[in-house]
């Protein structure tokens, strides 16, 4: 998956995105940074000031989830088994490197957010969310 960010102040970044099972998330493989002709030229010190983490998360949650947003996946779930939804939402969040997953599921129904690891953790205990290291927000298997 390709995506390129264009909201940053200094630079245009390109981004080649790949899944890996091993973070069992998507990761960069590849980055390209493109200076405004006009612009101050690419410097590492330009580069550091860049919230690389929520510009590719914000990118990805456009481009994945719509208009919609997380709230989207559960009202086109309607119907659907409640813990399954969670579970979706969960793994959506970790595969776009979301820092709060858990609390993710929650406001993606409304909720507080204090209500996502309850949530999660039913879900996990249905078997619709692989089991995880203690303390480790993962979907990645023990």
């Amino acid at each position: 998956m390709n995506i390129t960010i264009r909201e940053t102040d200094t630079y245009d970044v390109d981004l080649q995105l790949k899944w890996s099972s091993r973070e069992s998330k998507l990761v960069p493989t590849r980055v390209t940074f493109t200076s405004d002709p006009n612009g101050e030229p690419i410097s590492v010190s330009r580069i550091a000031r860049i919230s690389m983490r929520q510009a590719i998360q914000t990118d990805l949650e456009i481009k994945l989830l719509g208009e919609g947003g997380w709230q989207g996946i559960v009202k086109d779930n309607e119907g659907s088994d409640p813990f399954a939804v969670d579970a979706l939402v969960y793994l959506i969040a970790i595969a776009v490197d979301s820092p709060h997953p858990s609390a993710t599921v929650a406001t993606a129904r409304g909720l507080a957010p204090s209500s996502g690891p309850k949530r999660v953790s039913d879900a996990r205990k249905r078997g619709l969310i692989p089991l995880t290291k203690p303390g480790k927000a993962s979907a990645s298997s023990v």
